[in-house]
């Protein structure tokens, strides 16, 4: 019988709700497991376990912990091309890889964003990419270990998911792994866009670099707050996600991002609230997805306009941002997920 875990950073809790989709939907033991020391610049959720941190000395005990631990399953996906027993700071999966495959583990590899995104492409792909934002020293460092990261993964040949559409245009043989959420505890509150002044909502993950596009976004949102247009609720200080979805559900528009080119966690938590998201996703990556999702498009040049016309137009935004929890339960519930993972772990 497959089992499957998933690790070894639980990046914005999705190793955990993949495994859990996975046994929720295939009747598949599944598991995630992340370090015990979470980054402060990434976002984590639940783990089924956690391990002990790479830093811990002497390194054998980390190992023969997840030796132990990766004992009882078939199936092994890794994010990120991180090692398993080494630094990620200096290695890769591949410099493990035969050790894992001589435990009898049938090993898959999950990236997430900048960790296989090439900024030059990006930029070339994008005007106003975020990369944009750095200068070229961090951009050269990113383009070198996004590089390193993707031709490790081509290279070892194991199977390749991403996380967000726009990556399958980096790593053109990975299978897209849609994002999951837990879409219950986002529903509820009235319709978006009810009455007569909207609150507006834009929660940044990171201030500098503004890679969600806030330097842009915030002023625009102030003023149009000063001239009684909207409520603006921006989010100051670090506010536990537990608040985050009844945050969403009072308001009427969640601003994402601008600059990505794609969506994360943030615009599947609004749109599975029925909120309205305005994000940036592009025609290429729209293209790409089985099904477009109902998020509103927005440069750093339309981002004005946009929002006026969602001031003066509210009854036809109304409707699309009712679209979102459909199109949420579709394609980030989990059970596209699943399937995408059910031939890898044979299901």
């Amino acid at each position: 019988m497959p089992s499957l875990a998933i690790g070894p950073i639980n990046t914005a809790g999705q190793a955990y709700q993949w495994s859990e989709a996975v046994s929720r939907e295939l009747g598949i033991s599944a598991w995630s497991f992340s370090g015990n020391r979470p980054s402060a610049n990434r976002i984590v959720g639940p783990a089924h376990h956690r391990i002990p941190h790479h830093r811990l000395r002497p390194g054998l005990i980390r190992r023969l912990w997840l030796q132990g631990l990766l004992r009882s399953r078939t199936h092994l996906l890794v994010e990120s091309m991180l090692p398993l027993f080494g630094d990620p700071r200096t290695g890769l999966l591949d410099d493990e890889l035969h050790l894992i495959e001589d435990m009898g583990l049938v090993v898959g590899g999950v990236c997430h964003g900048s960790d296989v995104r090439s900024p030059e492409r990006h930029m070339a792909r994008l005007g106003h990419s975020y990369f944009r934002l750095l200068d070229d020293a961090a951009r050269r460092s990113l383009e070198v270990q996004a590089a390193r990261r993707r031709e490790a993964l081509v290279a070892s040949g194991i199977p390749a998911f991403v996380s967000t559409p726009d990556l399958t245009l980096d790593v053109p043989s990975a299978k897209w792994l849609p994002l999951v959420v837990d879409s219950h505890r986002w529903m509820g509150g009235d319709p978006a866009l009810a009455g007569n002044r909207p609150v507006v909502l834009h929660a940044p993950s990171r201030r500098r670099p503004s890679i969600k596009g806030s330097d842009y976004i915030e002023p625009i949102l102030e003023d149009m707050n000063r001239q009684g247009l909207i409520r603006y609720r921006p989010l100051v200080g670090t506010v536990p996600h537990r608040e985050m979805p009844r945050l969403v559900r009072e308001a009427d528009v969640v601003v994402e991002q601008i600059l990505a080119g794609s969506y994360g966690v943030a615009a599947v938590e609004g749109m599975a609230a029925g909120r309205l998201v305005i994000g940036y996703v592009g025609e290429e990556v729209r293209r790409a997805m089985p099904e477009d999702p109902p998020i509103v498009d927005a440069t750093p040049g339309d981002f004005l306009a946009t929002m006026l016309q969602v001031v003066d137009d509210r009854a036809e935004y109304a409707m699309r941002a009712a679209r979102g929890p459909g199109f949420v339960s579709r394609v980030h519930s989990g059970r596209l997920s699943a399937q995408v993972l059910s031939e890898f772990v044979g299901g």
